[in-house]
């Protein structure tokens, strides 16, 4: 996520854990750069298991939906 950002990357979606993972932001270069480590499983065929809805922790039946607004003028692009 680091060298994303530090590459010029206004915001960072990771993906791959099939659960929802925190998000956070890092500071690179005087920019704050959103990071959302993983969104889950929004369309999945997975199986879950039926104790799954008791879970009290993030399953791969969750996942996360982010509205991310961008702004672009003259010759940059920001992302709130």
């Amino acid at each position: 996520c680091r060298l994303a950002a530090e590459a010029g990357a206004d915001l960072v979606v990771g993906h791959g854990p099939h659960l929802p993972a925190r998000a956070d932001w890092l500071d690179v270069a005087g920019r704050r750069v959103p990071v959302l480590y993983s969104l889950g499983n929004l369309v999945a065929a997975m199986r879950a298991e039926d104790h799954a809805e008791r879970s009290p922790g993030p399953h791969v039946r969750d996942a996360l939906l982010v509205e991310a607004r961008v702004r672009v003028a003259a010759r940059s692009v920001t992302v709130e």
